[in-house]
């Protein structure tokens, strides 16, 4: 397990990847990829901690912190549809764009998992 923290977030991931903060924004560079594959946006100075759990069948992830956050998947299928669970409960359906990306924002309550699949 691989983990990287600072004073504004923490991340862990089983496998090799990139991370970096921009203002408000976390930016998660899955296996040190060139493009970001998911970008976590908080709405407040607090913290983000995340646990990246599958980012190779599916895109799931954990955010152990509470708050209003902005979320954008990016590397998806383009024009495919995405089902989100949070929690384990069906939440939303979102269709990617024409670049393959999804986004959506959520209040998050301690801890709370999100899994985005076809």
């Amino acid at each position: 397990k691989y983990q990287v923290s600072t004073k504004d977030f923490t991340l862990d991931n089983t496998q090799g990847f990139g991370v970096s903060m921009k203002d408000n924004t976390l930016l998660f560079y899955p296996k040190n990829q060139e493009d970001f594959g998911l970008t976590v946006t908080r709405g407040n100075s607090l913290p983000i901690k995340i646990e990246i759990e599958d980012w190779i069948n599916k895109r799931n992830w954990k955010l152990n912190s509470r708050g209003d956050y902005e979320f954008v998947v990016k590397g998806l299928k383009p024009n495919s549809t995405y089902n989100l669970m949070v929690n384990g409960d069906k939440k939303q359906s979102y269709s990617a764009n024409a670049e393959g990306i999804v986004s959506f924002s959520y209040r998050c309550e301690n801890p709370t998992s999100f899994s985005l699949s076809e």
